[in-house]
């Protein structure tokens, strides 16, 4: 019933016959015969002979099931944005072209760049910096991959370097086709930088142990030398007094 007056407008548009004469319209039913509401597709042609409708060819087709399945697929996009904005993780969701369709609050945080909102700009108007192999990444995931990387690192234009944990897969639209992508990128920096620095005293103490193995050993060398120089030495003194006795 909503869609009468558009399907009227459309019929008479290609009855104009300054126009090409083609129409396509899809609008709902209540079928008589049980109440229930079908959707329909109108498509079809109109042919003029000296400026007056003479022919009117077209087809009708029962889109209910289409129909249906798109709007199931709407709304669990609906509700996967909304799923995104409330979610406790640094999650996005983008569009084809990588703008931003919904994102969490943790996300802004972390990846807002000072922006208050980031509803509707380019990730990479954002992100200018972004790592070039990051933007190959985004256009495989729009191709149907699902990647994740656990230890990824990201040198800002400020020169800071950030570490992140980031999984990336597609999103599929109402007709079932990739809409964009989701990404989900948690900054690990500070525990990077500590497990760095464990690796770092580690490294220190190990070191700091083969400078005390080598110092031990070298004083064993040295003892060992020691006692045959000191039987030499106490040799030699004897032989000298002996010597100085004889003279």
């Amino acid at each position: 019933p909503e869609e009468r007056a558009a399907t009227r407008a459309a019929v008479d548009c290609a009855c104009d016959p300054t126009g090409n004469g083609d129409y396509h319209q899809d609008f709902r039913i209540i079928r008589p015969i049980d109440g229930i509401e079908r959707w329909l597709s109108a498509s079809g042609r109109v042919f003029f002979v000296a400026g007056h409708a003479v022919r009117h060819v077209g087809t009708l087709q029962d889109i209910t099931e289409s129909k249906q399945a798109k709007e199931t697929l709407r709304k669990s996009r609906d509700q996967l944005k909304t799923f995104i904005q409330q979610a406790p993780l640094s999650i996005a969701m983008f569009d084809l072209d990588m703008n931003y369709l919904a994102n969490s609050s943790r996300w802004l945080v972390q990846h807002g760049r000072g922006y208050a909102d980031l509803i509707g700009y380019n990730h990479y108007e954002v992100h200018p910096d972004l790592p070039a192999e990051w933007k190959v990444i985004h256009q495989q995931v729009l191709a149907g991959a699902t990647l994740e990387n656990n230890e990824d690192m990201w040198i800002q234009n400020d020169g800071s370097t950030h570490w992140l944990r980031w999984t990336a897969l597609p999103w599929i639209d109402e007709n079932a086709k990739t809409g964009g992508i989701i990404i989900t990128a948690e900054d690990i920096t500070a525990q990077k930088m500590m497990e760095m620095e464990v690796v770092e005293r580690r490294n220190d103490l190990e070191n700091l142990q083969k400078l005390q193995i080598a110092a031990h050993t070298a004083s064993a060398i040295a003892h060992e030398l020691n006692q045959p120089l000191a039987e030499i030495s106490a040799y030699s003194e004897v032989a000298l007094h002996a010597q100085i006795g004889r003279a």
